[in-house]
């Protein structure tokens, strides 16, 4: 009878043996052509707006302190990682959506930037959820939150902030400047000395180091662990610090002014003393954090020596051996009592083979024991096989998401290429004519070094009319070329169109929130006109404005809708020309109401020729 040897039960394999790689190539690179526009769009807005210059650095803290807690990380289970896999679905689809909003709707602000990185945040989220399950996304809170830092804030969120704390640092340096004994009048962010005015930027009014001291101050409260009261403080003091300090560069630049270095108070200089004035505020925050550092526990003293044990008490009872005999004579040794048991019963032998007879060894019994995975790393080893799994199909919906965003380029590249031809016969804002109907040009104007800087436009035309009733009018009209190229691989336009919310209230006009109208819809067709009324020193001007299709509006919720119209419309006209505003402002001391009516003849006379110029539509004629 043939015998046949048995095979070894196979190990299972080892970690090396199933190289991570295998399915981490394909996941990082579908990641990487997935995520490229957003990160190529989130370098520009850090490259060319100060504001989010601290961007650069918050991924690479973000991945130090994840890199850091890596070994407390467990991988989760499969009821965790659909979870995970729902999260970063929708992660991917805020990213597209970002997407098509940033080529549908142009200029392109802000707004896009920050809802596609928000949604890498939730893409990444999904990610280290499908890995390391819940326990592991609250030990990656502080990595995961500290990139929402890096996000580019909206601009109608950022001028809410931005534009009182301006004004703040402009009070405290006008209090300063006066109590050293120079003469200095404050209108809104406005400094007005004997020599000239002097106008707080947005890069004076702390919102950059408002912005970069907070993520500093929150990276100290994760690294160094304070006390809840110490990271509190360290929290509260973040506000004071940015506006101070920008107050001493706002009070440093009026004494350069008021002594005639004006030189010195722009350019070169007056960046050197943004980052000294910085300095001084991160020194600040350290001396602080110092101050609240929790001290470490002082070392114990040593325990004093025991004492000896008390001695036995005095024996009273008389030995054991006097109270009874000894085992031995009360009863006899067991031999006495049974025989052995080899007397009893002859010994039974052992029928069966040894086992090694029967199954060699099927390895050498010298060898030593083959090594075990450590403990630490059998949770990873068995999870493999799931890893694996859930990281081709996240890989395959980031391939399927980068073609569609691929598909959105070229959509939108044929689009603005066939529609660019169109603006070629524009004319020039020089050529501006002196008369529109019964207005007449009395004086031109130019934007402010600081307003330019802010909006950057293409052409600008700022004149003077007088109407026929001797009433004056400021219009301006602002236009912003199209760059050329495709628009998918050009940077953001961050220069753009935006109401006079903004500006006005930076020069000290207070709106008065009861006057807020629309204008006619026959005037400018297709675009949202506004009429605002503002105020400062005893003096009201009305305010008509209209700022194209896709620039910034009201803010109100029914312009979620408009936009999402605007959007869908764009997917056959996309809305190229209208990088435009025209605002016209006129005194209203007596009447608001005739003000605005006055404006709005004066709007109905530049709508009938703005069109030659780039800027909207020619109105319908009237049946």
């Amino acid at each position: 009878m043939a015998t046949t040897t048995p095979q070894p039960t196979p190990l299972p394999l080892a970690h090396d043996d199933v190289p991570p790689v295998a399915f981490l190539l394909p996941l990082g690179l579908g990641l990487l052509l997935f995520a490229w526009p957003t990160l190529s769009g989130l370098a520009g807005v850090y490259r060319t707006d100060g504001n989010f210059s601290h961007g650069f650095l918050v991924p690479l803290i973000a991945a130090y302190a994840a890199w850091r807690g890596r070994h407390e990380l467990l991988p989760a289970r499969r009821q965790a990682q659909v979870l995970g896999i729902v999260l970063l679905t929708v992660g991917v689809g805020v990213v597209l959506f970002s997407r098509w909003y940033e080529l549908a709707l142009l200029p392109r602000g802000v707004i896009a930037m920050f809802s596609a990185g928000l949604g890498l945040v939730l893409v990444l989220s999904g990610l280290a959820w499908i890995a390391v399950g819940w326990r592991g996304i609250k030990r990656l809170r502080f990595p995961l939150g500290f990139l929402l830092l890096g996000l580019p804030i909206p601009s109608f969120l950022l001028h809410r902030v931005t534009i009182p704390l301006q004004q703040l640092a402009a009070v405290i340096s006008a209090a300063a400047l006066q109590a050293v004994g120079i003469l200095v009048r404050r209108q809104g962010s406005v400094l007005q000395f004997a020599e000239g005015q002097l106008g707080v930027d947005e890069a004076c009014s702390g919102i950059r180091s408002l912005a970069v001291l907070t993520a500093v101050v929150l990276a100290m409260i994760h690294f160094n662990r304070p006390s809840r009261r110490g990271a509190l403080i360290l929290l509260l003091a973040v506000v004071p610090l940015a506006v101070l300090t920008n107050a001493i560069r706002v009070f440093v630049s009026g004494v350069f002014f008021a002594l005639g270095w004006k030189q010195l108070t722009h350019g070169g200089p007056h960046e050197l003393l943004g980052l000294l004035t910085f300095a001084l505020a991160i020194a600040g925050l350290a001396a602080l954090s110092s101050r609240l550092a929790v001290p470490p526990a002082p070392a114990s003293a040593p325990l004093p020596p025991r004492a000896p044990p008390p001695p036995p008490p005095s024996d009273l009872r008389p030995p054991p051996s006097d109270l009874r005999p000894p085992p031995s004579d009360l009863r006899p040794p067991p031999s006495d009592l049974r025989p052995p048991i080899s007397d009893l019963r002859p010994p039974i032998s052992d029928p069966r083979p040894p086992i090694s007879d029967l199954c060699p060894p099927t390895s050498d019994p010298q060898a030593p024991p083959a090594p075990q995975p450590s403990a630490s790393r059998l949770p990873w080893d068995a999870s493999l096989p799931a890893l694996a799994n859930a990281a081709f199909g996240v890989a395959f919906l980031f391939f399927c998401a980068a073609a569609l965003s691929l598909f959105l380029n070229v959509h939108y590249d044929r689009l603005y290429a066939r529609d660019l031809a169109r603006l070629v016969d524009r004319r020039p804002l020089s050529e501006f004519p002196a008369r529109v109907g019964p207005y007449v040009r009395i004086n031109t104007q130019d934007l402010s070094a600081g307003e330019f800087k802010m909006l950057d436009p293409s052409e600008q035309n700022i004149g003077v009319y007088r109407g026929p009733d001797g009433r004056q009018f400021t219009a301006t009209i602002l236009y912003w070329e199209p760059p050329a190229g495709r628009p998918s691989r050009r940077p953001d336009l961050l220069k753009r169109p935006h109401s006079p919310d903004w500006c006005y209230p930076a020069a000290g006009w207070t709106r008065r929130r009861q006057f807020d109208d629309n204008c006619p819809a026959d005037i400018f067709p297709g675009e949202l006109g506004r009429v605002r009324v503002f105020e400062r020193d005893g003096k009201t001007l009305a305010v008509l404005f209209w700022t194209g299709i896709t620039a910034a509006r009201d803010g109100s919720f029914d312009q979620v809708f408009q936009r999402l119209g605007d959007m869908v419309h764009s997917w056959s006209h996309p809305p190229l020309a209208n990088l435009h505003t025209v605002s016209i402002a006129t005194l209203a001391d007596g009447d608001p109401a005739q003000a605005r009516d006055a404006a709005l003849a004066l709007a109905r006379e530049l709508a009938r020729i703005l069109p030659d110029y780039g800027v909207g539509q020619h109105p319908k004629p009237a049946r």
